[in-house]
């Protein structure tokens, strides 16, 4: 995570333990910003995020437990924003800690142990850290997720104990109870959520609409877009139109959302040609099929990427496996850029631009899981560094393109036990090892 021209991560190491790590770009830059009392357990912070300059996170302490924190890079200035549990129980949930921001304020999930779990915010200080709605009133459940800013308001999943998983919105300027509530009940089945969301499923804002994965109860999972309102909440196209029966309809499933321009491309299952590339301009006629890249089955496009005006994806065309694609939105501009591993699947993915070529890891079946770069061209994809030696894989993942330089975690010395030989790069130079796998949460958390 970037904040005012510093990288921020979360690391482990025998010296400093599990901490909070800065770094400009350099070796002697390269630091520890603070070290948490975990007892000894694999808790590392989470959930890095900036906010105007100031960087938010969830961390565990063995007294406080999960609670949420911030930073201004100094250990002094690294300091809880308040224990909202008070004692060893959480005050924010580990695998929950997504942030947003919105007028200022600090938007997240917490539990009070009054309230159970509830959507709060905060200015950063403990007495304007303040609860917002309390969804599924003393219970732990009903923790708001996925939360995004669209125009002016505060858009999360939500659940109250009778509609299940819903899109909810909170307003300005007060941001409190009264001014949140739930935009529609998709389906309203008695405890039955409309909205179908994880990592691979995250919404994408596109033309004062933002678009997601939802169930009406009548025609599966199919893409659905709001603008907020009930009226303004619509399935966009019945992708698989196969008939409901017996309580059963069919399901596209649409995920990977990415917008490219003006296109929002996805990968669904039509039921037809199987799970392959789709695109969508917002309505029902413009929603349709890109290619058909797998003629005997699914395609399964997977971690698609926008690099400039093209669609950089994963794809099985049933013949050379797993390998690297580029779309330009139109059948015939979707292209293989390079069977990288003649045997098999190189599973390429992490597509990151950098000057003008695209980075990416690869495995060709040779040199394992490297470094790999193309200019996008049809045959032009090459290895860039055998990082870890021979056969073995150093992984590489967490690309982060700052101050000219292409940073990423690679495994140098699969050799060294138990994940020592972890470290933050540049590309073309090891700048830290660690102990335990380092996370550049902007490209891991996303």
């Amino acid at each position: 995570m970037e904040v005012n021209g510093t990288i921020y991560f979360s690391a482990h190491d025998n010296a400093n333990g599990y901490a909070l790590w800065k770094s400009d770009g350099t070796r002697n830059g390269t630091k520890v910003v603070k070290t948490f009392d975990t007892g000894g357990d694999y808790n590392i912070p989470t959930g890095l995020f900036n906010a105007d300059g100031t960087l938010f996170f969830c961390a565990y302490e063995t007294a406080s437990s999960w609670e949420l924190w911030k930073s201004n890079g100094t250990e002094s200035g690294t300091t809880m924003v308040t224990e909202l549990y008070p004692g060893p129980d959480d005050g924010v949930s580990e695998h929950y800690c997504q942030l947003a921001l919105l007028d200022g304020k600090i938007f997240f999930g917490g539990n009070d142990a009054t309230h159970g779990a509830a959507l709060w915010k905060t200015d950063g200080t403990a007495a304007n850290t303040v609860m917002v709605y309390d969804l599924q009133p003393s219970t732990e459940w009903g923790i708001p997720e996925y939360p995004f800013v669209m125009g002016n308001t505060l858009y999360f999943v939500g659940n109250d104990g009778d509609t299940g998983d819903e899109w909810w919105k909170c307003e300005g300027p007060d941001y409190n109870s009264a001014t949140t509530s739930m935009v529609k009940d998709i389906w309203t089945a008695y405890r039955t959520g409309g909205v179908n969301i994880d990592s691979t499923r995250i919404p994408v804002v596109m033309d004062r609409y933002f678009y997601f994965q939802g169930h009406d109860g009548l025609n599966g999972y199919e893409l659905w877009r709001s603008n907020g309102t009930a009226l303004g909440t619509e399935m966009v196209k019945d992708i698989d139109s196969t008939p409901y029966v017996n309580g059963v309809s069919g399901s596209s499933y649409p995920r990977s959302f990415t917008l490219v321009g003006e296109t929002l491309f996805f990968s669904a299952d039509d039921a037809v040609n199987g799970r392959e590339l789709w695109k969508s301009d917002g309505t029902e006629v413009g929603t349709v099929l890109v290619k058909d890249i797998n003629d005997s089955g699914n395609s399964s496009p997977d971690d698609l990427a926008a690099v400039g005006t093209s669609l950089y994806f994963s794809a099985d065309d049933g013949t050379n496996g797993v390998e690297p694609w580029k779309s330009d939105g139109t059948t015939s501009g979707t292209v293989m850029i390079k069977d990288i591993n003649a045997s098999g699947d190189s599973y390429a993915c992490y597509f990151t631009a950098f000057g003008n070529e695209v980075y990416f890891s690869a495995n060709d079946g040779i040199n394992g899981t490297e470094l790999w770069r193309t200019s996008g061209t049809a045959g032009n994809a090459s290895l860039v560094s055998n990082i870890a030696s021979g056969s073995d894989s150093s992984w590489p993942n967490g690309f982060l393109v700052f101050n000219d330089g292409l940073f990423f975690r690679a495994t140098y010395d699969n050799s060294i036990p138990e994940g020592e030989g972890d470290a933050l790069f540049r590309y073309g130079e090891l700048i830290q090892s660690f102990y335990w796998p380092m996370f550049l949460p902007a490209i891991m958390g996303k």
